[in-house]
């Protein structure tokens, strides 16, 4: 395993729990990165646009908790399993804010630019579990 994958992992996790969790976050990818969500239709594309939906989400979800629970890396692509929790307390889905707790994991496939800043993230998770959660009486 490349030695700066676990480091960005690590800032990965931090980040998401950072006061201005937006910059921490997307400051681990390429100014060009693309953010591939397969839940969503559009990927989002550029650091910027990263920033915009880690803001975006961390306004529906609080106590915002990411912890990484695998990670494989074959030199070209890191395979990162992770588990996300927190309260549902902002508008997110089309659900108004119902303050359930969700706990919810996913997969992501990652990889870097020689710089070692995140160039593409294709992301797989469990959004029919988070839907469930959101959208139940708490």
């Amino acid at each position: 395993m490349r030695d700066f994958v676990v480091d960005v992992l690590k800032q990965m996790e931090a980040g998401w729990s950072h006061p201005d969790a937006a910059a921490q976050v997307s400051g681990l990818y390429s100014e060009t990165a693309v953010l591939r969500d397969m839940t969503i239709d559009d990927p989002l594309e550029g650091r910027a646009a990263i920033a915009e939906g880690v803001a975006a989400t961390l306004a529906a979800i609080s106590d915002f908790g990411y912890v990484t629970t695998l990670v494989s890396d074959d030199g070209e692509t890191a395979v990162v399993e992770w588990v996300t929790t927190g309260r549902h307390t902002g508008a997110f889905a089309d659900e108004t804010p119902t303050g359930n707790a969700i706990d919810f994991r996913g997969v992501n496939l990652l990889t870097f630019d020689a710089a070692g800043l995140i160039l593409e993230e294709r992301c797989y998770w469990d959004s029919a579990s988070l839907a469930r959660q959101i959208a139940s009486p708490s």
